[in-house]
């Protein structure tokens, strides 16, 4: 087998804008037909979406609530983008993460925010032959079961 066979999110878009150019996302990725990962048939199933939005920020503090709400524009349900994962330095701060329960509560918008030492943990699974995409399922089963009303 290729590479691109265990390739499970293709990437579509750099830089992307919406249509009338309010918004620009880092990368958009297309959750590949007849993908076999679990994170992604979960996402794609019950969060009805078919598209990830990856942003990118190079910040030297934890992002903030600011950070989360201009990603939360980018997802759309009729477009089939409503998960999102951030990439950052030092991961969220206190009130990202309450930003980010209150999107999934009130709009149904997953977004993950994923740290540098989250990435490490990926790479070193990736390295013993274990699925990155299990880590983000077991970040999303922690965020699910703490989630209040």
């Amino acid at each position: 087998p290729s590479r691109s066979d265990f390739v499970q999110i293709e990437f579509i878009g750099e830089q992307e804008t919406t249509e009338e150019g309010l918004y620009r996302f880092d990368y958009c990725g297309k959750i590949k037909h007849g993908n076999t990962n679990e994170f992604f048939s979960m996402i794609k199933e019950y969060f009805r979406t078919k598209y990830v939005i990856f942003e990118f920020k190079n910040y030297t503090q934890k992002i903030t609530q600011k950070e989360i709400y201009t990603t939360e524009k980018y997802l759309y349900e009729t477009a089939l983008r409503k998960v999102a994962i951030i990439i950052s330095r030092k991961g969220a701060d206190e009130n990202a993460d309450k930003a980010i329960r209150g999107s999934l509560r009130e709009s149904g918008k997953l977004i993950l925010c994923l740290s540098d030492e989250d990435i490490h943990k990926m790479i070193l699974m990736k390295m013993q032959d274990q699925d990155p995409g299990d880590y983000l399922e077991d970040q999303i089963d922690k965020f699910m079961m703490k989630l209040e009303k």
